[in-house]
């Protein structure tokens, strides 16, 4: 290339870069309400919406006859107390409208007239050394999403029961004690 082309080039990017900052401390909307360039993002994939992200959150841990059972990996953590127990979000969503309508009738008077219990988010202590297991507290939801009750359980360990969610959350929470991950995701925690 030519120097004199160079120098164009070099000019008219100097002066684009120069109006750049002018550009971003103005206004971020067109005159048609739209938003401005400068707020743009290049995505080959589409991102996520609320929902998918909430989805995401969860793994499944354990399926049964009336109940399908969750656990949110990035809830692990030690107890501050005691290294032995390992705290768990844990999303018991009820499948079973025996059960369903059961729950109902329990938070009749919390529910809204055309809602339903949907699921509860229960935090679980599993001590890994004692080969025990106790919910803490939950969260109840209704279909709506609305929070319908706030239960809190007094600490009352129960050794593990075979073949349940609570054996496959033992193991889980087993080797994070031992590893600090769960062997789910190949990222450490």
């Amino acid at each position: 290339m030519k120097k004199w082309q160079l120098l164009c080039i070099g000019t008219c990017l100097g002066s684009a870069l120069l109006t750049l900052p002018a550009a971003a401390s103005a206004d971020r909307s067109d005159s048609n309400g739209g938003s401005s360039p400068l707020d743009w993002e290049i995505s080959i994939q589409p991102k996520p919406t609320p929902m998918e992200k909430e989805a995401a959150r969860w793994t499944l841990l354990h399926k049964a006859k009336n109940i399908h059972y969750n656990y949110e990996e990035k809830s692990l953590i030690h107890d501050a107390k005691n290294p032995d127990i390992i705290q768990v979000n844990v999303r018991a969503i009820y499948a079973d409208p025996i059960s369903v309508a059961q729950m109902d009738e329990k938070y009749r008077d919390k529910l809204s007239t055309f809602d339903s219990v949907s699921y509860s988010e229960i935090l679980m202590a599993v001590n890994v050394k004692e080969h025990t297991i106790t919910p803490t507290r939950a969260k109840i939801f209704s279909v709506g999403g609305r929070l319908v009750d706030t239960p809190v359980y007094p600490e009352n360990y129960q050794p593990i029961q075979k073949d349940t969610y609570e054996e496959s959350l033992f193991y889980i929470a087993q080797l994070y004690a031992d590893t600090g991950r769960t062997g789910i995701t190949s990222e450490a925690q």
